[in-house]
């Protein structure tokens, strides 16, 4: 035996030595959210996890020879219309577009009176318009914009006839600035003389205090004077002043003043009872004065 060793593995008394203890080892420390308390969080599981129990593991498709979708399409009755009806499609818009058919160049303009053809025309700027791009709505508000129309009514039919019917205002009196001589409607709406209108009441007002603006009379006013023109026949001209207002000259001469317009029936009732009493007494009369509620003359 080798001098090196001192005993044989074995104890004297036969017996195997106990084995050294093993050496203590320190747990590991895991790392936050590494082990979740749910275990499906888990997301090396969600990866890994190939059984069928559980979410299954994320898969990419594998990629093969695709050919190109214009070889695997066949072409068929379907798709032969489809195509052919596209392009009529678009040869039908460009017919509409190009050809002059659908193109404006007159118009049937109907119950014009005052107004010339050709200057309705002109207000209503379609003349070599498609009749795609036309909108009868704002073409008759262009109409109605000239002096004497009230309302027009613009009716468009295929391909290029367009109609066109105004309702234009009728004159109930004319009104005299000066020189200046302008038809007035119901509405108090002045316009200018295109036609001689015998019978009308005249109303003069050089200072133009009478009207409202520039082309509108006083509606009262005007209601008025037609009232007095109804009652007194033999008065056809009246003449509007400061501070007088309204007044008139009486068959005798007199100067009748009206004033406003306000209770003009009572003050024509008041008149129709004066004049036969002044006519009765043969009174020299140069003015009467309805203006206040006691009447008086002079």
């Amino acid at each position: 035996m080798p001098p090196y060793f001192r005993s044989s593995p074995t104890s004297r008394t036969g017996r195997s030595a106990p084995a050294a203890p093993a050496p203590r080892r320190r747990p590991t420390r895991q790392r936050r959210f590494e082990a979740p308390s749910v275990p499906i969080l888990n997301p090396r599981r969600l990866l890994n996890n190939t059984s069928g129990a559980g979410p299954t593991a994320v898969r990419h498709p594998v990629r093969v020879g695709v050919r190109p979708k214009a070889a695997r399409r066949k072409w068929n009755v379907s798709h032969v219309v489809a195509t052919v009806a596209v392009f009529g499609v678009i040869a039908a818009f460009v017919y509409v577009f190009i050809t002059p058919d659908f193109y404006i160049y007159n118009a049937d303009i109907q119950s014009a009176r005052y107004t010339p053809a050709d200057q309705i025309y002109q207000q209503a700027a379609i003349n070599g318009f498609s009749a795609f791009f036309i909108d009868p709505a704002q073409v008759a508000g262009r109409l109605e914009q000239l002096p004497h129309v009230r309302h027009a009514v613009v009716r468009l039919n295929l391909p290029n006839r367009v109609q066109i019917l105004v309702e234009e205002r009728e004159p109930t009196l004319l009104y005299q600035v000066a020189n200046d001589v302008k038809w007035v409607d119901d509405d108090g709406v002045m316009a200018p003389v295109v036609a001689d209108q015998k019978g009308l009441p005249r109303l003069i007002d050089d200072a133009a205090a009478a009207r409202r603006d520039e082309r509108h009379l006083d509606p009262a006013l005007l209601q008025a004077i037609r009232q007095i023109a109804t009652n007194v026949p033999q008065v056809n001209t009246f003449r509007y002043e400061a501070p007088y207002g309204l007044f008139f000259i009486s068959p005798e001469g007199w100067r009748v003043y009206l004033g406003n317009a306000d209770d003009m029936a009572n003050k024509l009732a008041t008149w129709e009872a004066i004049r036969p009493q002044l006519l009765k007494q043969k009174a020299r009369v140069q003015e009467v004065d309805l203006r206040y509620h006691t009447p008086y003359w002079r």
